[in-house]
């Protein structure tokens, strides 16, 4: 987003006419904040840059093959300095990986490995796949209250009504630091953000919109990848919610 103002150059008396300067300042359009700012190749709009895994700002190591940037400490591995050369992320490497596997010849697999891959293929964690979820979830336009953790001096009486807290920032650093060993686990962790949101947010109010329209997004991204939704975000008959039911606010 580019902000025009426009200044007046003071002039003495000598009788010159007054000449006026654009002044052109980008900032975010999401937070209204400058800094190092990510640009549309579609549009005019600009981001800022945040870490995927923390949703912080600073200096950060992008992808070479996908668009996720890192603070170093928030890898997995945390890295001690930026790499030289060529550097993926967990997620693209683990990509390459299935791709330079799979273009191996069948015929001179031995049985072990065809084992192997058998084994690997029934894993209870579908890291790839989780991680496209988030990346998905993590940058629509409806996710800014669920990025990161609620501030008590933004929200004071947030943490009298939710008792369990979650976010999917704090989802993807677990994911990243493997703190997950199956995907019900990380499902857990996620239908806990929208049922925070339903459980403290009135059914008008903004954020609870959003949580409405990002819980049809996770699930139909959910369906695409393979991965099995949870029975909180399916009804008796199993398909998935149109949104979520709304509870009593206690404190």
């Amino acid at each position: 987003m580019e902000v025009d103002k426009t200044s007046e150059k003071d002039h003495d008396s000598g009788g010159e006419e007054n000449e006026s300067m654009d002044i052109k300042v980008e900032v975010c359009v999401t937070c209204g904040s400058g800094g190092e700012l990510l640009s549309c190749d579609k549009c005019p709009n600009i981001y800022l840059e945040v870490c995927v895994t923390c949703g912080s700002g600073g200096e950060l190591l992008s992808c070479d093959k996908c668009p996720n940037i890192y603070h170093i400490e928030c890898i997995l591995p945390p890295l001690r300095r930026k790499p030289r050369g060529v550097w993926l992320c967990a997620n693209c490497r683990e990509r390459k990986a299935n791709k330079d596997h799979d273009s191996d010849d069948s015929s001179e697999v031995c049985p072990v490995t065809r084992r192997c891959r058998r084994e690997a293929e029934d894993l209870p964690l579908h890291n790839a796949e989780l991680q496209d979820l988030l990346a998905e979830i993590m940058k629509h336009k409806d996710a800014w209250p669920f990025v990161r953790p609620v501030q008590k001096i933004e929200v004071p009486d947030y943490y009298d009504v939710i008792t369990k807290p979650m976010d999917f920032g704090t989802i993807k650093y677990k994911l990243n630091m493997g703190e997950y060993t199956c995907d019900e686990e990380f499902m857990s962790d996620a239908v806990l953000v929208f049922e925070n949101c339903n459980t403290y947010n009135d059914s008008d109010a903004d954020v609870y919109r959003c949580g409405v329209r990002l819980l049809k997004v996770f699930e139909k991204k959910s369906k695409e990848l393979g991965l099995k939704l949870p029975e909180e975000m399916q009804d008796d008959d199993g398909a998935e919610t149109e949104q979520p039911t709304k509870r009593k606010r206690t404190k």
